[in-house]
């Protein structure tokens, strides 16, 4: 292994296609050193765009778990002709509960975290702060005020609601009839943690 934290070496990182418009990078086993997956990420994300000319970054999110990468969603734009510059990409970082990742693996975690984002790129655009909890007890609060969101166990949100919100919380934590809860939130990042 090369001792310059720039060079590649013999690491492969992989680009997963979500969805049309909406890639997922990260770092394949065996895992780097984790002071290299950032820049390794990075480089990824630049050569792909490169050799794409006509597509723009719309918005990307870092996943990280206890302050290790663990990957990139990226979602992006077909460029118009002469597309106007944009200042950069919107950042969306995620804090992940020790609870969670002690609890479920990291294939499982990106999986959660894939769910959420779709159902959230699906709201209307003046939500604020959403939470999306599935029946496995995972909860994910997204907060489009600050860009960052948790993933923290649904116990916490069900002690943070109050009346009529947590009666049905509590019905759907007993017998979930969707595959996911959905509660629009003023703000995330008050949520209890």
């Amino acid at each position: 292994m090369s001792s310059n934290p720039h060079d590649p070496g013999n690491v492969t990182t992989v680009a997963i296609e979500m969805e049309p418009g909406w890639m997922f990078f990260k770092v394949a086993d065996p895992q780097p050193e984790p002071s290299r997956i950032e820049f390794l990420l990075r480089k990824t994300i630049e050569v792909w765009f490169a050799e794409r000319p006509t597509l723009t970054i719309r918005k990307t999110t870092a996943i990280t778990s206890q302050g290790e990468i663990l990957g990139v969603h990226v979602w992006y734009d077909q460029a118009a002709t002469e597309a106007p510059k944009k200042d950069g990409p919107v950042e969306f970082g995620f804090d992940i509960h020790g609870q969670i990742t002690a609890a479920y693996s990291r294939e499982y975690i990106e999986a959660v975290l894939a769910d959420a984002l779709r159902i959230l790129s699906r709201q209307n655009a003046s939500t604020e702060a959403l939470v999306v909890i599935n029946p496995r007890r995972v909860a994910v609060t997204l907060d489009n005020q600050t860009n960052r969101g948790k993933v923290i166990p649904a116990a916490f949100i069900e002690q943070a609601v109050e009346g009529i919100t947590k009666e049905r919380l509590q019905a759907w934590l007993r017998k979930p009839t969707t595959p996911f809860f959905v509660m629009q939130m003023e703000s995330a990042g008050s949520s209890p943690e």
